[in-house]
Formats: C-alpha cells, sequence, structure tokens
C-alpha cells in the first residue's frame, strides 16, 4: 500500500501548500498597503503631507509605482505547515526502500501506475477542472513517457521467478527522483495557484503542469511494463528453442 500513499501523500502536498501561500499573500498585502499612494506637492510649491489634504480642500493623488521587497526564504518556509515536512520525510522513507533489492508480487507491481494516474486525474481536477486542454495534455506526457521508455530498458537486473510468482527487483534511486520530482511540482502548483488564482485559467499553465504529471505517471507504468514482461521471457525462449 505504500504506492497509494506516497501518491496521496504527493497530492496532500499541493494542498498544504495553500495555506502557506494564502499567509504569505495576506502579509504582504498589509505590507504594501502603509504606503501605497501619496498626494502631489500644491501648485505653489509647499511640499505636502503624508496626512492627506485638509478638510473640504480637494487633494491630487499619485500612485506610487516602488517595487515591493521580495519575501525572504525564511518567511516562506515559517508558512508551512510542520506536516508538510513529514510528508516529505515518508516519501524519504519509501524512497530509500525502493533503493534496495527486493521481490514483488505482480499485484503490487500494477499498484503502483495505477495509483498515480488514478491521483494525477484528481490532482488536475481539483486544480484546474474537468476541461480538455490539461487532459489531453496529461495523456500526452502519458503516452510519450511510454514510448521513450519501452526500449530503453529500464530497470536492469529483473528476473522472474516462476516457482513463487515474485519478481526480483534491483534497488534504484529513479523511484525516489521521480516521486521527488512530482512532490516538488505539486506544492509549487498548490502555492502559485494560492497566490494567483487565476493563474488555474491560462492555458500554458494546465498544459504545463498536466503534461508533467502525466508524464512521471507515464515513467512508473513503463517501470512496472518492463518489469512484468519478464513473466513472459522464458517461455518465449523456449518456444524458439523447440
Amino acid at each position: 500500500m505504500w504506492a497509494a500513499r506516497s501518491s496521496a501523500a504527493c497530492w496532500a502536498a499541493s494542498w498544504a501548500a495553500r495555506p502557506a501561500a494564502a499567509a504569505l499573500a495576506s502579509a504582504e498585502q498589509a505590507a504594501a498597503a502603509g504606503d501605497r499612494w501619496q498626494p502631489l506637492a500644491p501648485a505653489g510649491g509647499a511640499s505636502s503631507q503624508r496626512a492627506g489634504p485638509a478638510p473640504g480642500r480637494p487633494a491630487r493623488w499619485r500612485h506610487l509605482v516602488t517595487p515591493e521587497p521580495a519575501m525572504p526564504i525564511s518567511t516562506i518556509l515559517a508558512h508551512i505547515p510542520v506536516w508538510v515536512w513529514a510528508i516529505l520525510a515518508f516519501i524519504l522513507v519509501m524512497g530509500l526502500i525502493q533503493s534496495r533489492d527486493r521481490l514483488m508480487s505482480r499485484p503490487r507491481l500494477l499498484l503502483l501506475p495505477l495509483a498515480w494516474a488514478a491521483f494525477g486525474l484528481w490532482g488536475i481536477d481539483s486544480a484546474f477542472g474537468a476541461r480538455a486542454l490539461p487532459l489531453l495534455a496529461w495523456a500526452a506526457g502519458l503516452a510519450a513517457s511510454l514510448a521513450l521508455l519501452k526500449g530503453a530498458g529500464w530497470p536492469q537486473g529483473v528476473r522472474y521467478q516462476p516457482e513463487t510468482g515474485h519478481f526480483f527487483v534491483p534497488g534504484s534511486w529513479l523511484p525516489l527522483t521521480l516521486m521527488l520530482a512530482i512532490f516538488a511540482a505539486k506544492f509549487a502548483l498548490g502555492m502559485a495557484l494560492a497566490l494567483r488564482p487565476e493563474l488555474a485559467g491560462l492555458a500554458p499553465v494546465a498544459a504545463g503542469f498536466s503534461l508533467l504529471f502525466g508524464a512521471i505517471s507515464g515513467a512508473f507504468l513503463a517501470r512496472s511494463r518492463a518489469i512484468l514482461a519478464q513473466a513472459d521471457r522464458p517461455a518465449a525462449a523456449t518456444q524458439s528453442a523447440r
């Protein structure tokens, strides 16, 4: 069940970024509200006061176009919920397990890509809605990964054990890399949509993130496909020998 849990953890990270981003947006607005407007000097040359015009006296105002200072990285990290770091630690543990040699059954090999595909589609729907563009971009990323990794020979060293029906899968750090990539992408998307909700309606944003999520899901699917194909090779070799 670690596959479904790691997928759910990555999607939860995208939602965890939203309260942090909302807090940052409120802080930026509060900081900018104190010095956004300034009265023009009167025609006689006397300087104007920041307190505003005298009662009954019209005033001309101009907008200050001074750039706002960037939010320090320490402030951003302080607004991130603690449980997000727990999710990241959980993903690191799952990646460490994937780095070791182990025996895997057929159901476990099918669970990982199906979990990523299901959570990927749910995440796209929650972020961009059930629109044609993000769904087509996700499908294109999935198909591209399956096509590119078909002859890549990844993972290597896989062996099928007919007596037990299990697959020997050598350890690899690539699954951890993929999980960290999708964790970072989902966290960035959640924070971006919290700060700028209008980004969800932009075609490049929806297509780009959907393409990335589909490509990562396709990579996990291609990995399981290559491992399961080892079960047919002994039978194919026997038939060719006859």
